[in-house]
């Protein structure tokens, strides 16, 4: 019970220090924008507005990303520093990744490659080829994405650098989720969970709900509810205390191929409810066709057309 608390506590704290930052962020900017006008004030610049919608990105506030992504595109246009355009091409990459602009997030991603890379910059050019993956996973192109992604992670364990080493494996995870490899899924969060042990990272990097849905399709469904319930969420009786798109997508899956059409129904609406409020039209559109097969499976085609 400790333990759970430890988490929900920890997860909490993670969206307070994002708020935060967005906080410092704002009053940096006011102050470097009094600076006499310089080399070094652009940069200052740029780089907290790169931050701040890199931040703004991961609490899904659209809006304000595109805003400051503008902002700093204006000024790295009028100012000569190739590590911008690096900083930059990699926050408006995972910015379109969000918007389903998959053509775009690889361009941008690869561009910014590109430019750590003649910096001679190993580990932004991990994190880089790292969120490509990602990208290339949103695609459903699996075998580039995992191409990306352990090239990133050769980097990081060149480096002893442990927490990228996590951050990256659990975009592997989802590739292979993605693959519905969940054999192979569930080794790789055990490979997190012993990173995590072993070096003392933050348990944050341990995605319970990701863990307790590759026991879930290893068909071990008791580990499968011991892994949500280190969140505090019972399937049965709270599922809305997932709040993650993914994993209502996966639950969703589990539920359908069981043959429990009321559970997906269930599943599928809290997905919805959750992508439109982040406007989310990839997630939105994965719900919208779980229900459609749902509503279809319980004869109940006025809701299956609407869906659909």
């Amino acid at each position: 019970m400790k333990r759970t608390l430890a988490l929900v506590v920890l997860v909490i704290f993670s969206t307070v220090a994002w708020a935060q930052s967005v906080q410092d962020d704002l009053r940096k900017i006011v102050e470097f924008r009094r600076m006499p006008p310089s080399f070094q004030k652009d940069t200052l610049l740029i780089g907290t507005q790169i931050n701040l919608a890199t931040t703004y990105t991961r609490l899904q506030k659209l809006d304000s990303v595109r805003y400051w992504l503008w902002e700093s595109e204006k000024m790295l246009s009028k100012t000569k520093w190739q590590r911008g355009w690096g900083f930059f091409y990699r926050a408006r990459g995972q910015y379109y990744v969000f918007n389903l602009k998959k053509d775009s997030s690889v361009a941008d991603f690869i561009k910014s490659i590109a430019i750590w890379e003649k910096e001679k910059n190993w580990r932004q050019v991990g994190i880089a080829s790292a969120r490509l993956g990602n990208a290339l996973l949103m695609d459903l192109q699996f075998d580039r994405s995992l191409f990306y992604l352990n090239q990133a992670l050769k980097t990081f364990e060149e480096h002893n650098d442990y927490f990228s080493q996590a951050n990256t494996l659990n975009y592997m995870s989802n590739v292979y989720r993605s693959m519905n490899n969940y054999t192979k899924a569930l080794e790789i969060h055990r490979r997190v969970m012993q990173l995590v042990g072993k070096y003392k990272l933050s348990p944050d990097l341990i995605q319970y709900k990701h863990v307790a849905t590759s026991y879930l399709f290893n068909n071990m469904l008791d580990s499968g509810r011991y892994y949500f319930a280190k969140e505090g969420i019972d399937i049965d009786k709270n599922p809305e205390k997932i709040n993650d798109n993914f994993t209502y997508n996966r639950l969703t899956e589990f539920f359908d191929g069981a043959g429990m059409p009321e559970k997906v129904v269930k599943i599928a609406n809290l997905s919805l409810q959750l992508a439109e409020k982040n406007k989310s039209v990839a997630y939105a559109r994965t719900a919208h066709e779980m229900l459609h097969k749902s509503y279809q499976n319980l004869k109940n085609y006025e809701q299956a057309l609407y869906h659909y």
